[in-house]
């Protein structure tokens, strides 16, 4: 299963971070068209480096919507890690969904999040943990032509940061897996701020897979955009903890003194 948060209007520009087609993960594009013309889409794939992007084009229907199965546009993107920069010649809405099979299961588990608009220098992430239990991955992309030097600084329960440095090169993607990047992040609840330090615009996505210890184990994920701000007042729809056991809650993130 997957939510996904609406978006308050259409924009000729999209962006995803986060995506990829290998180890039995399948990639799909949502592509909504609400005006009356036809939208003439350009997707540029951008995969790690050093490949370069893949850019095709799509037409949408107005008052329709298109699916694109990343998987099956380009023998380059049937395997990979993936990123995307959509531009539109009318207002559309996109989303991402990705699913990952198992032997026997199909789509046994999943995520799906709304684009961003526009690349930024800094984004924040709230939620996040690491472990045996939890896979925890930041997604980065740059649709630039200038690589961008990226600090991560990850906020540990007890007040304590840690901070590692990462170039994403133009117009390429980065995977980052949490767990892995030191001692401190191998079984923690952590945030993140993500800084591009040379102010190259860049585009930041955090996605959980869960059960580990293994990928071969999972079986539920869940992925979100990171937030191009702080703020002072958020503002959630309600929840329901279901009689079945399952729990509701909520990631605070204080990155200040």
């Amino acid at each position: 299963g997957h939510t996904g948060t609406a978006v308050a209007e259409p924009s000729t520009t999209w962006h995803f971070a986060e995506g990829a087609t290998h180890s039995g993960f399948d990639l799909f594009y949502l592509l909504q068209n609400p005006g009356p013309a036809i939208a003439d889409v350009e997707v540029s794939y951008l995969l790690p480096p050093p490949a370069s992007p893949i850019v095709r084009h799509y037409l949408v229907a107005p008052h329709s919507r298109r699916t694109i199965w990343v998987n099956h546009e380009d023998t380059r993107l049937a395997s990979t890690d993936v990123s995307a920069a959509i531009a539109s010649s009318q207002p559309l809405v996109a989303e991402r969904a990705m699913y990952r099979g198992r032997p026997g299961l199909p789509y046994a588990a999943g995520h799906a999040a709304a684009g961003v608009q526009a690349p930024a220098t800094a984004w924040v992430i709230a939620e996040g943990a690491t472990g045996p239990f939890f896979d925890l991955f930041l997604l980065l992309s740059n649709p630039g032509d200038t690589a961008a030097d990226v600090q991560l600084r990850y906020l540990l329960p007890d007040g304590r940061t840690v901070d590692r440095a990462h170039a994403v090169a133009p117009r390429s993607r980065s995977t980052v897996w949490v767990d892995y990047e030191a001692p401190e992040l191998a079984d923690t609840a952590v945030s993140t701020l993500i800084t591009s330090l040379n102010d190259v615009p860049i585009v930041a996505e955090r996605a959980m897979w869960w059960p580990g210890p293994a990928p071969a184990n999972w079986l539920e994920a869940h992925a979100a955009p990171a937030s191009r701000t702080l703020a002072r007042r958020w503002v959630l729809p309600p929840s329901v903890v279901m009689p079945s056991g399952a729990n509701d809650f909520l990631l605070l993130a204080n990155p200040g003194e």
